[in-house]
């Protein structure tokens, strides 16, 4: 996967979900912010180029939730880059 075109596609529109509680519950990102006041910080690339984020303190539940399918990581969203994760 080029986590170069991935990270310019994820910086443009946003991840696909983002998670808004601690029971794993996730929302499109518009959604995540206007009704729930989150934004994500961090996001998540699975091996499917699915796209989950977060904010800082869902980070963890985020983080487990598909835990061996995730393969990069952006810290900093948007700002940031797609970092490959080392198993």
């Amino acid at each position: 996967m080029d986590l170069v075109k991935v990270t310019r596609e994820i910086r443009a529109n946003g991840p696909k979900r983002v998670v808004i509680n601690a029971s794993g519950e996730a929302t499109i990102p518009l959604r995540a912010s206007r009704e729930h006041g989150i934004v994500s910080v961090v996001v998540f690339l699975r091996n499917d180029g699915w796209t989950l984020g977060a904010p800082e303190h869902l980070r963890g539940c985020a983080q487990v939730m598909w835990a061996d399918s995730w393969i990069a990581v952006m810290e900093n969203f948007p700002e940031g880059v797609f970092k490959a994760l080392t198993r």
